[in-house]
């Protein structure tokens, strides 16, 4: 734009701009809305282009007409487009800050050295009338561009350097589409100054401004992306982009978790509307004391909140708000209800390591219990690393055959000898070595895997029962355990039959445990399944019974033919005399009821003369023998002399 005025100008591109930068400004605007303070800078941008071309060609307008409209016109037209144009590009800087939260990490001095070329930008253009750097009008009334605007061309093309230097400094916290397509922008636009510089009357520079911008829009994600629809925030999807920005950027900053643990519960009982109707109430909640673009709803009643930089008073003025609330009733719909949740603070100035490790923080359950409220912080980021190792092991298990049976034997008091065992699976992974049910099993229950692990212990229990010939050698029975998750497969005593039809095995020979939580959950199906089951001949023990506490009802409504003692009553009653009287008063009341008991956790030979007064039916625990493989078990029986 150096060379000297031309006698016409083409409007037809710069309407064009018009059209687009209008366009894109209300599809932006419909699809993302102006929630937060990136998606407001951007639209920004898009208001500044439009009104950018609308002076452009009302300045040219009365370049071409300079002798027919008012001078006043003639220069504030003109003005006006300069003044614009130059903060779309400050603008637009600005916004690709705000994308790495850069405007939020960088110290004051900083964003001063940044604004400071807008402002000298600013100050020649305003100062124009008077001192003509940016343009004046000749005595012709011809357009001329003054000393200062070639510094106005420099300090805008070093806006559009920080960008591009910005883009390749944390283009991994960025989708190579985005990346792809901020760097054309930049060369676009450099391209379109050098054009319309040697063919002035082309007004081609902000046409391909708005289609860079437009292009730029279609690059990136829908609201429908970013939004949960459920609750009305940012989803997991914006989650993990705004973490690994964090990540990549060393912005710093707080992360706080939410998980409502009982979530589950509610939508069993209450169904989609009324989880639907928390989660919304929930996020208007947060958003009464926080930024929308603060909040994060990542699905299954977890909810994260970020805060950047280093605001100590903050965090823990938000930290105790979340604490205060959750420890209070909520009212949804018709139901006044207590939440049982679990909250973590992290400090995002330490190390998040891999995407994996941020999923596992996440979508894995703290450590620590559900009880009502409880909190965990830094420490807690290891044993969600472990949790995603463990996970990987198991997809590893299924795939390379880790999974190990693992059989521990039940003595029969009457006849004194071994005559079944419960059947125990182990994963020997080479990488993590020997790992034990109480740490993947709760892991496979929330990834899904334990449909497919409950049907592997089946089929291998079976086949054992068969290849090892057990019938001959006295065993009459394996025990086998049930997750509550696998009663959702509608299919699964049909599978069960045709497993045992398979190998050739009598369904008496199969006992499943169930745990004595898993029954108060959902007693109709649970005892759908049992009747069943009990009709092809399976039979059930009520496993883990006086853990905690004992849901005694359930005996009674529920066809189990077994209970089995958890081992704490039989250690504590060793140090506590009311503890020993739980436990005889339990024998004999299950005795009265003609159920089988099993005391777990026999270790010593003070708990077999207690045991044997008590004359309970089936002892099991590392007094007899700790669980063993497949060849060690037959050698045990064998040493044993099981008949």
């Amino acid at each position: 734009m150096f060379k000297p005025t031309p006698d016409f100008y083409n409007y037809t591109f710069d309407f064009c701009a018009m059209a687009v930068f209008g366009l894109s400004a209300v599809l932006y605007f419909l699809t993302r809305g102006v929630k937060t303070r990136q998606n407001r800078i951007f639209l920004s941008v898009e208001v500044l282009g439009f009104f950018a071309s609308l002076f452009d060609i009302l300045g040219a307008y009365c370049i071409a007409h300079a002798h027919e409209v008012p001078f006043q016109m003639l220069y504030c037209t003109n003005l006006f487009y300069h003044l614009i144009h130059v903060s779309v590009v400050l603008m637009y800087s600005y916004y690709v800050m705000s994308m790495f939260n850069l405007h939020r990490r960088l110290h004051w001095t900083v964003m001063i050295l940044f604004f400071s070329p807008s402002v000298i930008m600013a100050f020649i253009i305003v100062s124009t009338y008077w001192t003509r750097w940016a343009f004046y009008f000749d005595e012709n009334l011809k357009y001329q561009h003054g000393a200062g605007m070639p510094l106005i061309y420099i300090l805008s093309l070093l806006y559009l350097i920080v960008v591009l230097v910005i883009q390749i400094a944390f283009r991994k916290a960025l989708s190579k589409g985005i990346l792809v397509c901020v760097i054309s922008m930049i060369l676009a636009v450099v391209f379109a100054v050098i054009f319309q510089s040697i063919r002035q009357e082309m007004l081609i520079e902000l046409f391909v401004e708005s289609m860079a911008m437009l292009c730029f829009i279609f690059a990136t994600e829908s609201s429908d992306d970013i939004y949960d629809k459920m609750s009305g925030i940012k989803n997991s999807t914006s989650f993990m982009k705004e973490m690994n920005i964090i990540r990549y950027t060393h912005s710093g900053g707080t992360l706080i978790v939410l998980k409502i643990s009982s979530v589950s519960f509610y939508h069993s009982k209450l169904g989609t509307s009324f989880r639907n109707n928390m989660s919304r109430q929930i996020a208007l909640w947060f958003k009464t004391f926080l930024k929308e673009e603060e909040i994060y709803s990542l699905g299954a009643g977890h909810f994260a909140v970020i805060l950047m930089g280093n605001r100590a008073g903050m965090v823990d003025d938000v930290y105790g708000r979340i604490k205060k609330r959750f420890a209070e009733t909520w009212d949804f719909e018709k139901f006044t209800v207590k939440l049982v949740v679990q909250i973590m603070k992290l400090d995002l100035s330490e190390s998040l390591g891999s995407d994996d490790d941020i999923i596992s923080l996440t979508e894995s359950p703290f450590e620590g219990s559900y009880d009502s409220f409880s909190e965990s912080g830094m420490d807690d980021l290891g044993y969600l690393k472990r949790e995603r190792e463990v996970q990987d092991a198991m997809s590893r298990a299924f795939s390379e055959k880790l999974f190990k049976i693992y059989l521990q034997p039940i003595y029969n008091l009457a006849l004194q000898r071994v005559d079944s065992a419960e059947a125990l699976v182990r994963i020997d992974d080479p990488v993590l070595g020997l790992i034990m049910p109480t740490e993947f099993i709760p892991a496979a229950e929330r990834s899904g895997l334990i449909m497919d692990i409950g049907i592997w212990v089946i089929r291998e229990s079976c086949r054992f029962y068969r290849d090892a010939a057990l019938s001959h050698f006295g065993i009459d029975r394996i025990n086998i355990n049930l997750s509550e998750i696998q009663f959702l497969d509608t299919d699964l005593p049909e599978r069960i039959l045709g497993i045992t039809e398979e190998y050739g095995v009598d369904p008496s020979r199969i006992c499943f445990e169930i745990t004595s939580t898993m029954t108060s959950g959902r007693p109709e199906k649970m005892r759908e399944f049992m009747v069943k089951m009990r009709e092809y001949g399976f039979c059930f023990a009520l496993d883990n019974y006086g853990l905690g506490y004992s849901i005694k009802p359930d005996i009674f409504d529920l066809p189990f033919t077994m209970v089995k003692i958890d081992k704490s009553i039989l250690w504590a009653a060793q140090k506590n005399k009311y503890a020993s009287i739980e436990i005889s008063g339990s024998v004999r009341m299950l005795q009265e009821m003609q159920l089988k008991t099993v005391i777990e956790g026999v270790e010593s030979t003070e708990h077999m003369e207690l045991l044997e007064s008590l004359s309970v039916d089936y002892l099991q625990g590392y007094y007899f023998s700790k669980p063993l493989e497949e060849m060690r078990f037959m050698a045990y029986i064998n040493a044993a002399g099981a008949l």
